[in-house]
C-alpha cells in the first residue's frame, strides 16, 4: 500500500503546493486530449503530455522564485525565471522515456514558452554561457529535501525518473550540444526550396497542440482552480439534431407567415440541405444559397445532424464553431441560435453556447446554471479557452487561433481538433490569403479530423469546386429569384454633388446608399442633408461609437428612416431590407453582398441596386483608395458589357462565377508555393517554424484586416451614462493593487467599450491623452464628434 506522502512546502502561487499544480495541469491536459481525435502519425501525444506538464513549473522549486511568491524584495527577474530550467527537465524526462529527439524537442518549446508568444524557434536553440551560469545557480538554490519530495510526487504521478539535482546539473551540461541539432535542422528547413506537402505542417501542428494543451490546462488551473473545473469542464452535451424543425415550426405558428414566397424558397432549400446523407468522410461542405435563404438555420442544423452522426460514431461531440467576418452581425446569429435552443427547453448557458470576439472579452461572466456563476477572471479564462459546445466568433478570433504566434491566440488551438466550423460570409477571407487558408483548412480535416461548412452567396474560389460537396443546387435557387435587378451606371464618373442631385426620392419607399470611405461617406451626408433637409436620414461607419450604431441598426431594421448612408459595414449579413439601394464602385463580390440588402424578404414587386463609379475633387476613384486596382478593373469590365441596362438577379450566379475565374486568370490569388506570394511566403515561414521575426515574412505577419493607419482608442463621452462610466474608470485607476484594479475595470469594461472608436494616429486633430487614452470630454465634443456621423477628422483620409 502506497504511503501518504507530505508536501514539499514549495509552491508554484501564493498558498498553492507546487506538486499539486503540476499534477493538476497534467490530470487536466490529460482529460482535455481525452476529448480528442486525432490523425497525427508517430506522435505519443499521451506520454508527452503527461511529461511536459508535470515538468513546466519545476524551475518554481528554486529559492529565489519561493522568495520572490514570498514578496520578497530585491529578486531579479532573471533569478526568478522558471522556464528554462523546466524546458531542460522536460527535453530529457522525455529523452529518457523513449520518446524520440523530435518529440523531446517539441515539449522543450512548449514548457520554454508556455509563458510568453512563440517566435522563432532557432532562437530557442541558442544556449549561452550567461545562461549555464544562471541555471547552476539557479538550481544550487534549490532545497535538497523539499526537492526529494517533490520529485517523489511527480514520479507517483507518472513522471519516466525521479529527479536530482545531480542529474539535472549534467543536463544542463549537455543541453547545448543536444539544441544544435535542432538548429541546424531548422536551418535546413529555411533553406529548402521544395516544400513536400505532406511535411509542411507536421512539425506545426504537433507543437501547437502541445503547447495549447499546457497553456490552457496551466492557466485554467491557476486561475479557475480545480474545484471549479470539475463543475464546467468538458461537459458535452446532446442537443437533439432537430432543434432547428423544433424552433422552425413554432416560429411559424407564431408568425402565420409560411406561405410567404420566399419562406416557401427557404424551406425548400432547408429541407434539401438537411436531408443529405452524411458521410463521415466527406470534410468540406458548401451552402451557397442566394441572400436571405436562411444560411443560418440549414448551416446550424446541418452541423447538428453532423454532430450527432460523429459522436455516434466516436463516442465524442464535436464543438461546433460559427464563425462570422464582422462584428455587427455577431449578436444577430447569437440570438438566432439561442433562441433555437431555447424552443427546445435547453438552457443557452455559457457551457451551451459562448459568444467570443473583442468586446465581448470584456463581458466576464460565465455560466453553467443559477448555481454555478463565474466572474472576473475566472470567467475571463472559461470564455477564451472556447469552454463551450457551441462558440459564436469573428474571422479574426478562429483564423488567430489556426496562424499566430500569441500565446493567447494558440491556448484554444486544440479547440480546433474534432470541430464543425461553419465559415460564413467566406467571401470575406482577402484573396491574397486564400492558398494560405485552403491548406491550413485542409491540413485541419485531415489530422484534426474536423469539418468545414461554407456558407455564403458569393463563394469564393479558395477549394476547386470538385472538393467541395454541395448541400443545395446553387443553380436553382440564383435562377429562381428575382427580388432585385441591378442598373449599371458607370461609364462616367460623377462627383458626390453630382451623384447627390441624381437621386430622386420617392416618398414610399426607402434607400441605401452605401459609399467606400468613411470621409466620403461624411460628406455625401452634408450633401444629402442640405438637398432634403426634411428627410429620416441615419449615417453608419466605425466612427460612430458602438452604442449608437447597433442602436442604429435595430432602428434601420424597424424602418425607422427613409434613408440609410453607410461605409461597407452593412452589406454583409446585417438583416436590413431596403427598395432601393445605390452601391459606389466595389469588385463584384461586394456589389453581390450589398443587392442582399434589397428587397430581401421580397416584400415588393421588384427590389433596384444601381452602381455608380464616384471621383474626388481630383478625379480619382473613391473604390480605387482602398481596393484592388485589378479586382475593380475585372468588375468594370463585366459591368460595362451591360452598361446602361438591368441585370436580373438570376443572372447573379453566372456573373459572380465569371468574376472568380477572372481573378484565378489574372492573377489576384496564388495558385501555388511557386507564386513567392503572400500566403506561400507565410506557408514557408510556417515549415521553418518562424513564427516572430524581424528579418523575413512570418506566421505573425498574417493579418486578416489590413491597417493602412496606425489606429488608437478614444473615448467618447456623450452623454451623462458615459461620464459615470469614465468617473467610475478614474476611481479605478486609483486602486493600488493591480489585479483589483483589473477586477474593477472587467465589471464596467462592457458598457466602456460601447463609447470607444478607433480613430488613425495621423488625424492633425488627436483628442488629449487622458488616464491613458485619447479622451473627448462633453465639453469638446463640438470640436470632435458629430453626433450624426460621428468623429471628426481631420488631416487624414479614413477609410474603413
Amino acid at each position: 500500500m502506497e504511503t501518504t506522502l507530505s508536501f514539499s512546502n514549495l509552491f508554484s502561487h501564493p498558498g498553492k503546493p507546487l506538486e499539486e499544480h503540476l499534477i493538476n495541469v497534467c490530470n487536466l491536459s490529460i482529460d482535455l486530449l481525452k476529448t480528442k481525435k486525432l490523425n497525427l502519425d508517430n506522435y505519443n501525444i499521451e506520454k508527452l503530455c503527461i511529461i511536459t506538464s508535470l515538468s513546466h513549473d519545476i524551475g518554481k522549486a528554486t529559492s529565489y522564485f519561493q522568495r520572490y511568491l514570498n514578496k520578497e524584495k530585491g529578486i531579479s527577474k532573471d533569478d526568478r525565471s522558471h522556464s528554462l530550467l523546466s524546458s531542460i527537465c522536460s527535453y530529457y524526462a522525455c529523452k529518457e522515456s523513449g520518446l524520440s529527439d523530435e518529440e523531446a524537442f517539441f515539449s522543450f518549446i512548449a514548457v520554454k514558452n508556455h509563458h510568453s508568444d512563440l517566435k522563432d524557434l532557432m532562437e530557442n536553440c541558442i544556449f549561452l554561457q550567461e545562461d549555464k551560469e544562471l541555471l547552476i545557480k539557479q538550481l544550487n538554490s534549490i532545497d535538497d529535501n523539499k526537492f526529494i519530495i517533490l520529485s517523489e510526487h511527480l514520479l507517483r504521478a507518472g513522471y519516466p525518473l525521479k529527479l536530482n539535482k545531480s542529474l539535472i546539473s549534467n543536463w544542463i551540461d549537455t543541453i547545448d550540444n543536444e539544441l544544435k541539432q535542432f538548429k541546424r535542422i531548422l536551418r535546413k528547413r529555411r533553406l529548402k526550396e521544395n516544400l513536400d506537402e505532406e511535411e509542411i505542417f507536421d512539425w506545426y501542428l504537433k507543437i501547437n497542440f502541445l503547447f495549447s494543451l499546457l497553456i490552457d490546462a496551466d492557466k485554467l488551473d491557476a486561475g479557475v482552480g480545480k474545484e471549479n473545473l470539475d463543475k464546467v469542464l468538458n461537459k458535452s452535451i446532446s442537443i437533439t439534431s432537430n432543434a432547428v424543425d423544433i424552433y422552425k415550426n413554432k416560429k411559424i405558428i407564431l408568425k402565420d407567415s409560411s406561405n410567404n414566397s420566399i419562406n416557401i424558397l427557404r424551406q425548400k432549400a432547408y429541407e434539401e440541405i438537411n436531408s443529405k446523407d452524411i458521410d463521415l468522410n466527406k470534410k468540406i461542405y458548401s451552402i451557397n444559397l442566394p441572400t436571405g435563404l436562411g444560411k443560418t438555420l440549414a448551416s446550424f442544423s446541418f452541423a447538428l445532424k453532423l454532430r450527432e452522426k460523429f459522436y455516434n460514431e466516436y463516442g465524442i461531440y464535436p464543438t461546433i464553431i460559427y464563425s462570422l467576418p464582422f462584428l455587427s452581425i455577431i449578436e444577430q446569429n447569437y440570438n438566432v441560435i439561442e433562441n433555437v435552443l431555447k424552443s427546445s427547453d435547453i438552457d443557452a448557458t455559457s457551457n451551451i453556447i459562448l459568444k467570443h470576439h473583442h468586446l465581448s472579452d470584456y463581458i466576464f461572466s460565465y455560466s453553467k446554471n443559477t448555481e454555478d456563476i463565474f466572474d472576473d477572471d475566472k470567467a475571463k479564462l472559461l470564455i477564451e479557452s472556447w469552454n463551450s459546445n457551441i462558440i459564436i466568433t469573428t474571422f479574426l478570433q478562429l483564423f488567430y487561433t489556426m496562424l499566430s504566434n500569441k500565446n493567447s491566440a494558440l491556448k484554444k488551438f486544440h479547440k480546433l481538433c474534432n470541430s464543425i466550423i461553419i465559415i460564413d460570409e467566406v467571401q470575406a477571407i482577402p484573396p491574397k490569403y486564400w492558398l494560405l487558408i485552403k491548406y491550413i483548412l485542409t491540413e485541419l480535416l485531415e489530422k484534426f479530423n474536423s469539418y468545414i461548412i461554407f456558407s455564403t452567396a458569393t463563394e469564393p474560389l479558395i477549394f476547386e469546386r470538385d472538393k467541395l460537396f454541395y448541400l443545395n443546387d446553387r443553380n436553382k435557387y440564383f435562377s429562381s429569384l428575382n427580388r432585385v435587378s441591378l442598373k449599371v451606371d458607370i461609364k462616367n464618373n460623377k462627383t458626390l454633388e453630382h451623384f447627390a442631385n441624381e437621386i430622386k426620392i420617392e416618398k414610399h419607399k426607402i434607400y441605401l446608399i452605401i459609399l467606400n470611405t468613411i470621409e466620403q461617406a461624411k460628406r455625401f451626408y452634408e450633401i444629402f442633408k442640405n438637398i432634403y433637409p426634411d428627410l429620416d436620414i441615419c449615417f453608419l461607419s466605425t466612427h460612430v461609437i458602438p452604442k449608437q450604431r447597433f442602436e442604429r441598426i435595430e432602428q434601420i431594421k424597424e424602418k425607422r428612416y427613409q434613408v440609410v448612408i453607410s461605409t461597407q459595414l452593412i452589406e454583409a449579413g446585417v438583416d436590413v431590407d431596403f427598395d432601393i439601394v445605390y452601391r459606389d464602385l466595389s469588385p463584384l463580390d461586394s456589389i453581390n453582398q450589398s443587392a442582399g440588402r434589397c428587397n430581401r424578404n421580397a416584400n415588393n414587386q421588384m427590389g433596384l441596386m444601381n452602381i455608380v463609379s464616384l471621383v474626388d475633387d481630383n478625379g480619382k476613384l473613391y473604390a480605387a483608395k482602398i481596393y484592388d486596382s485589378t479586382l475593380l478593373d475585372i468588375t468594370k469590365r463585366i459591368l460595362l458589357e451591360y452598361e446602361g441596362g438591368i441585370i436580373p438577379e438570376n443572372k447573379f450566379l453566372e456573373i459572380i462565377d465569371r468574376y472568380y475565374q477572372e481573378t484565378k486568370l489574372r492573377g489576384v490569388f496564388e495558385n501555388s508555393l511557386d507564386d513567392g506570394m503572400e500566403s506561400s511566403s507565410i506557408i514557408r515561414s510556417i515549415f521553418s517554424l518562424v513564427y516572430e521575426s524581424e528579418d523575413q515574412k512570418t506566421i505573425s505577419d498574417f493579418k486578416l484586416i489590413d491597417d493602412q493607419f496606425y489606429k488608437i482608442d478614444t473615448f467618447i463621452c456623450l452623454d451623462d451614462f458615459a461620464l459615470s462610466l469614465w468617473s467610475e474608470y478614474e476611481q479605478i485607476l486609483s486602486i493600488e493593487d493591480r489585479f483589483e484594479r483589473k477586477n474593477k475595470f472587467n465589471k464596467i469594461k462592457a458598457e466602456f467599450y460601447k463609447y470607444v472608436i478607433s480613430i488613425p494616429k495621423t488625424v492633425t486633430n488627436l483628442p488629449p491623452i487622458v488616464n491613458n487614452i485619447q479622451f473627448v470630454s462633453q465639453n469638446q465634443l463640438n470640436d470632435y464628434y458629430d453626433k450624426n456621423t460621428g468623429f471628426i477628422t481631420k488631416g487624414v483620409l479614413a477609410i474603413w
